[in-house]
């Protein structure tokens, strides 16, 4: 995990839990909001396995400035496009 966003996780660690080791998750995040709803709603708790890449259309943990998102990840070209499932919260 890259140590900038490893240290802002330590800063707001709010409980420990277990996780089985098949998920093979490096940490876990409570969502706030409503733009992954349906799939991910707001207060859930999501695991997240740190890795290089992302595959077309997966749900990425994104840091942008200080804020993480969760986002499905689409590249066109150079360009990137983090789409929410919620189009009444989030619109393409």
């Amino acid at each position: 995990m890259p140590a900038a966003l490893l240290s802002r996780a330590e800063q707001n660690i709010e409980r420990y839990i277990g996780v089985p080791a098949a998920w093979r998750a490096d940490f876990a995040l409570t969502c706030h909001g409503d733009s992954m709803s349906p799939t991910i709603c707001d207060g859930d708790m999501v695991c997240i396995r740190c890795q290089p890449e992302v595959e077309q259309g997966e749900i990425a943990a994104v840091r942008i400035g200080g804020e993480a998102t969760l986002k499905h990840f689409h590249r066109q070209g150079d360009a990137v496009m983090l789409l929410a499932d919620n189009a009444a919260v989030c619109p393409p």
